[in-house]
């Protein structure tokens, strides 16, 4: 099981490496979904490749935005290139255009596609297996039983979110931003206005309708193993490192503990839990879609940044001096929450059902009763601080060493399949003392700031040599750097040279009105009222109709009269609209009605999704007079 952590800072990525991830994901300085984290410039990913690779773990780009065309033809090739060339080990990707750009371009990068990417089935995935995409991260939304068929269906490899926010709207469909501030979250700008209060009508006053509680998934490890899930994805390219660390850690537990002893053995601490929700979380925590569909029970009504967790309860107050008791035990450095603006930073250790004492900023008032929530945890956040710096992350080492007269000195290391052999200056006899067996040995095994660790050390030493401490000091450098350059050079790949690409934009169908020609109103429906009207007016020239309205018209004989009548009517063309979002539900209405809707002779489909392609495409419809154009759009 791949534990697949986020990095939006270099600091991150280490941490992430340190505390036991498999894989990491980052951002570059383009096409990345969180424009505004720290992201990695090209010197930087390159250094987070190689070391990534050092350690025997991975590290995945996001390259998950909708692409321009002009970016696509300028940018991507030479964003993607030096890290192609250095061994990146897969992209994420949103734009079919850019996985088709990368697919031809970077031909042994693995692609995966990004949950921005809405994949919402079995049909969508097993489309994109046809375009080698190698990993699906499915849309948040899906149960486990639709990832499970997904899984056994494409066979390919899937991610899954555990750890981290959730977002009200599916991934990769959201306008919300673009719309009320123009920043586009399928272009790495997203705002968060869900993360705001809103006032909704019978509403006394506003709150965060729209904020969903991150999701913690501890208990569902094993369902989703089961389920043949691939990787555990923690969002959070955002967060801090220490964060970074603490979720590693935990979910690195918790796996490992389920694939050594199985259900049976397989309990989540409460302590564990209580650590992750005092890094963060928004008013608690939901366990996502895998076993529910929605629910209030995983909006946060009341606040949408760090809650932190019940610490105090306040007895009374006096001026401006809070009395207060401890209800779990708090540390000198603890920072508690008066009000939304007001924290309080402890200076001294309060254990738990101690009373203590708090100054409040002048003119605050503390009603009693009130629970105050510790926002920063400081013994938690020392403890990992100094568990990532003190981490030791070494790949094991087989040596074997040769000490002979008058003949080189050699040193030979191994690693897994890579083996490196160098040799130094010969030894001689020993004018005054041997060298020491035992001091040769520890110089060798001084990796220092290798990302080597000897784990086995053989050593073939004549009697009575002499050889000085800075031959073995340099055959041991020397052998630990070629040993980095062999494991570094099989990711090495080269690139073909990027094609000359025209410049002009490509032409197509367009309805845009150009000089000398005439506007064209097309027109989409979604009621039966709305078709009627639109397939008697005279300045329409062309209607989109919604597949459950075009369904439900096809339901009885007297539907479908009416709706070949307005056809007739119009004599205009019509296509029919597939869901924004294609799951099960909207594929058992189609199929059930899918004879009936043959029957209008629609000059098309509009697609928004690959779900909705492939079902096209398996219907054959292309081939039939039901479809002859199908127009994709986002």
């Amino acid at each position: 099981m791949e534990i697949l952590a986020p990095a939006g800072t270099y600091e991150a990525f280490e941490a992430a490496i340190r505390s036991g991830a498999d894989a990491v994901y980052a951002g570059g300085n383009l096409f990345g979904a969180r424009a505004y984290a720290g992201n990695f410039d090209e010197e930087t990913m390159i250094r987070a490749i190689r070391e990534a690779h050092l350690y025997g773990r991975k590290l995945y780009l996001t390259v998950n935005t909708l692409i321009k065309e002009r970016e696509m033809k300028e940018r991507l090739y030479s964003f993607l290139k030096p890290f192609y060339e250095n061994g990146l080990d897969a992209v994420l990707v949103q734009d079919l255009g850019a996985l088709a750009f990368i697919r031809e371009q970077f031909p042994d990068l693995a692609i995966h596609a990004s949950t921005q990417m809405s994949v919402a089935g079995a049909l969508g995935a097993g489309f994109l297996k046809q375009y080698g995409v190698e990993r699906v991260v499915p849309a948040r939304e899906l149960s486990l039983a639709e990832i499970r068929k997904m899984k056994e269906e494409t066979g390919l490899e899937i991610e899954c979110f555990v750890q981290g926010a959730l977002c009200y709207s599916y991934s990769g469909q959201c306008l919300f931003s673009s719309m009320l501030g123009g920043r586009s979250g399928n272009r790495g700008q997203c705002a968060q206005p869900c993360r705001l209060k809103y006032q909704a009508e019978g509403q006394k006053k506003p709150s965060c309708i729209l904020s969903l509680k991150d999701i913690m998934a501890l208990e569902d490890l094993p369902d989703l193993i089961e389920a043949g899930v691939d990787s555990f994805k923690i969002e959070g390219r955002m967060k801090k490192p220490e964060y970074v660390s603490e979720t590693v850690r935990v979910y690195r537990k918790y796996t490992d503990l389920y694939l050594k002893k199985g259900r049976a053995g397989y309990q989540v601490s409460e302590e564990d839990k209580q650590r992750l929700m005092d890094l963060y979380n928004r008013g608690g925590s939901c366990r996502g879609y895998y076993h529910v569909q929605n629910g209030p029970e995983m909006l946060t009504p009341d606040r949408s940044n760090h809650a932190g967790i019940h610490s105090a309860c306040v007895e009374r107050q006096k001026g401006r001096s809070l009395l207060a008791k401890a209800l779990v035990p708090l540390q000198k450095g603890d920072v508690l929450e008066i009000s939304p603006k007001e924290n309080v930073t402890l200076g001294q250790d309060v254990k738990k059902g101690g009373q203590f004492q708090l100054l409040v900023a002048k003119g605050t008032t503390v009603r009693p009763r009130t629970i105050l929530a510790r926002v920063r945890n400081e013994r938690l956040i020392q403890e990992i601080q100094e568990r990532i710096r003190t981490a030791e992350v070494r790949r094991p080492v087989q040596a074997k060493a040769m000490f002979c007269m008058d003949e080189p000195s050699k040193l030979i290391l191994k690693s897994g399949s890579f083996s490196v052999r160098v040799e130094g200056s010969s030894p001689q006899a020993a004018k005054k003392q041997a060298v020491d067996r035992a001091r040769v040995e520890r110089q060798l095994r001084k990796m220092g700031n290798t990302p080597f660790q000897i784990e086995s050390l053989e050593m073939e030493m004549e009697d009575g040599i002499f050889i000085p401490m800075q031959v073995v000091n340099e055959l041991r450098r020397t052998a630990a750097e070629r040993l980095e350059e062999e494991i570094l050079k099989q990711y090495k790949r080269s690139c073909k040279r990027v094609p000359m690409v025209e410049q002009e934009e490509i032409q197509g169908e367009s309805l845009i009105s150009r000089e000398g020609q005439k506007n064209v109103l097309s027109v989409l429906v979604e009621t039966k009222n709305q078709l009627r009207v639109a397939a008697r007016s005279e300045d329409v020239r062309r209607i989109y109709v919604e597949s459950h309205l075009a369904a439900a018209m096809c339901s009885n004989q007297e539907e479908r009269e009416e709706i070949q009548r307005l056809y007739e009517e119009s004599k205009i063309p019509w296509y029919i609209v597939l869901p924004h979002i294609f799951r099960e539900r909207a594929k058992r209405l189609l199929d059930s009605r899918w004879k009936a809707i043959c029957e209008v002779p629609w000059k098309g489909a509009l697609v928004r999704n690959v779900e909705s392609l492939a079902y096209l495409q398996k219907k054959k419809a292309g081939k039939t007079r039901f479809v002859r154009t199908i127009i994709c759009i986002h």
